[in-house]
């Protein structure tokens, strides 16, 4: 089912650490300049944090960790493992971004996991703040993959 359509690939590295850093000092989410320019060295900026190069759209499924399986605590290679085994595919980390720069998310942390990140993008009074992620998940996680689209079939002739 889908969570979320996004809209990825219309901006550079660079646009998107300016969309992020404006997006905060907005809405006060992170303090001091020193603390968002690391924040950004640490996602956005990295070298191989991955950017879609052209534009389009992917849909998301977010779903709770049990629902994947884990009963207490799930590291990274199970938790994916199991995405994978129902059909889910990592994200882009560029989603972590577009989803921090969106105001309807839950009030809950929505756990990413990408190809090379895995990034949290923070809820309530930290809401739209991204962070790399380390460790196991709970439970009762939210943990979001993109759910591939079928390729389209021409039947041009």
């Amino acid at each position: 089912m889908i969570w979320k359509t996004i809209q990825i690939g219309a901006h550079s590295r660079a646009e998107l650490a300016d969309l992020l850093r404006r997006h905060w000092e907005e809405q006060n989410k992170i303090y001091g300049e020193d603390r968002v320019e690391k924040m950004l060295r640490e996602t956005v900026l990295l070298e191989d944090f991955e950017i879609v190069p052209s534009p389009g759209e992917i849909d998301l499924a977010c779903v709770k960790a049990k629902d994947l399986g884990i009963n207490s605590y799930g590291s990274r290679n199970r938790v994916v493992s199991q995405a994978l085994g129902i059909g889910l595919a990592l994200c882009p980390e560029e989603a972590a971004v577009r989803l921090a720069l969106r105001d309807d998310l839950s009030h809950h942390d929505i756990w990413i996991y990408g190809k090379r990140h895995d990034l949290v993008v923070r809820s309530g009074r930290r809401n739209g703040c991204i962070r790399h992620q380390s460790g196991n998940c709970t439970k009762s996680s939210l943990v979001v993959f993109e759910i591939p689209r079928s390729p389209t079939v021409s039947t041009d002739r």
